[in-house]
């Protein structure tokens, strides 16, 4: 079964998960939650020879099948193909398997160490990821990083936000090392302390927080202007929005990708295609 999968990871997002990973000190380990069948484990196992903890229900699904057929039955144990897609990585007692949901594991199992990286890299649902954040900010080392894959998609907006408001309660601050490029929608904090998160932010404190921290960890990211325009017409803020796209200088790829998100965003979001519309002609502008 080893080296049968394909990495969904982009090459920019290989490379900073090993930099952060190089990054660890000391005895500090690693959580990576959803890891799936360890291809981002991997690419963690590349910078780092410490205690690495996965945890995952590790249950295949239909999404699974869908991918890799035949593999295993939907509703099947695959904690096993995990490790043997690692074998070529493993280091006697240094990768430790955790078949749970992360919102039930038990952090007592880390023993006295501190998280040194945090790799969230499964969970899309906005509101458990703030959960997660929130369950292990109290076990980071002051020196650790908290890594979460789609947090920058254009597609998942909603997981930006909560990076927003979570930055705004001083749970996390941005983490500027190895910044993204292209393809990449991960982004990297550092701790803070566990708080009280607002359910909502005035949209101009919201800009303000992204255009800060958020924006420069984007300069070289793909799609990184377009994450507050979207932002905005989710909130119902249509003529922010409208300026805000204004204020985007013209890029053929920028376009292209708007484009290209027309129809999920007017089917999935419900948001007018006469804005959406409106928005592409401002960017071609």
């Amino acid at each position: 079964m080893t080296n049968t999968f394909t990495s969904m990871m982009s090459k920019s997002e290989e490379s900073r998960i090993t930099a952060f990973a190089q990054s660890v000190k000391g005895s500090n380990c690693v959580v990576e939650v959803g890891c799936w069948v360890g291809e981002s484990s991997k690419a963690i196992l590349q910078g780092f020879g410490g205690d690495l903890h996965l945890i995952d229900k590790f249950v295949w699904t239909s999404d699974h099948n869908d991918k890799y057929p035949g593999i295993l039955d939907v509703g099947g144990d695959f904690s096993q193909i995990t490790r043997e897609n690692l074998s070529g990585f493993e280091r006697s007692g240094r990768i430790h398997i955790h078949e749970s949901s992360a919102e039930e594991f038990d952090t007592a199992a880390f023993g006295n160490a501190s998280i040194g990286m945090l790799l969230l890299d499964g969970p899309k649902d906005a509101r458990l990821v703030q959960q997660l954040v929130l369950k292990f900010i109290p076990h980071m080392a002051s020196s650790g990083r908290i890594l979460i894959k789609h947090a920058a998609s254009t597609r998942l907006t909603d997981l930006l936000d909560v990076m927003v408001r979570l930055i705004e309660a001083e749970v996390l601050t941005s983490a500027r090392e190895f910044p993204a490029e292209g393809s990449d929608t991960l982004l990297a904090f550092a701790p803070g302390q566990a708080g009280s998160v607002s359910s909502e932010l005035l949209s101009s404190t919201w800009l303000d927080i992204f255009d800060a921290q958020l924006q420069p960890l984007l300069e070289r990211c793909a799609t990184g202007q377009l994450l507050p325009v979207i932002w905005l017409l989710r909130g119902g803020y249509r003529e922010a929005a409208l300026q805000r796209a204004g204020e985007i200088p013209y890029a053929p790829s920028l376009l292209k990708a708007w484009v290209g998100l027309q129809d999920f965003l007017a089917n999935k979001e419900g948001i007018d295609l006469s804005t959406l519309i409106e928005v592409e002609l401002l960017l071609a502008a």
